[in-house]
């Protein structure tokens, strides 16, 4: 899974390979900035995509994507466990926006897969997710959403880690100082 390529147009072209060669990609155009009509071909914001080995490509039956480019989706049959399905993620940083988000996911993504969910959520769930406030604590009626979706998709943080930070770096810091961060989250099933 790729996150914020921030690549439109002709940009985009081969990114794939690029990144991975013999894979086949599922990669969506960024949003475009501000006064990109000038360039089309200009810097965007987000932008998301999988890139999956040939190998496992061929197992993939559906594809789509939700919510103006926000999320990728593939599922795969034919896998030894059953149907698996994986989203890549690009939350946005509006609570009711996000929210909205949840409610699509439900909605449209099929339901006889297992998930893998991955991306930038844009959100903590919990007060120890940051070491500091960063005003994008879930809210009440979000949370209820959230894991709503959680509970629809049957998966939940099963993040492993070996005595080092639990979550990804916040990069960015002033000072190129680090901090615990759970905006970019893996999900995977029960």
């Amino acid at each position: 899974m790729i996150q914020e390529h921030k690549l439109r147009g002709k940009a985009l072209e081969n990114l794939g390979n690029r990144l991975m060669p013999g894979c086949t990609s599922w990669i969506l155009e960024a949003a475009p900035r501000e006064r990109s009509w000038l360039n089309p071909n200009a810097a965007g914001k987000g932008g998301v995509g999988i890139l999956i080995t040939n190998k496992f490509a061929k197992l993939v039956t559906a594809n789509g994507s939700l919510y103006h480019n926000r999320v990728v989706w593939v599922k795969l049959e034919g896998v030894e466990r059953g149907n698996i399905g994986l989203a890549c993620i690009y939350a946005p940083n509006i609570p009711t926006d996000r929210r909205h988000l949840w409610f699509l996911q439900m909605d449209a993504l099929p339901k006889d897969c297992e998930w893998i969910i991955g991306g930038d959520f844009n959100m903590t769930e919990r007060p120890g997710d940051k070491l500091y406030d960063c005003g994008r604590a879930i809210s009440g009626l979000e949370r209820g959403t959230w894991y709503t979706l959680l509970n629809t998709l049957q998966v939940s943080d099963q993040f492993i880690y070996q005595g080092g930070p639990r979550y990804s770096w916040d990069n960015g810091q002033k000072r190129l100082r680090c901090r615990l961060a759970q905006l970019n989250r893996f999900y995977t099933p029960l």
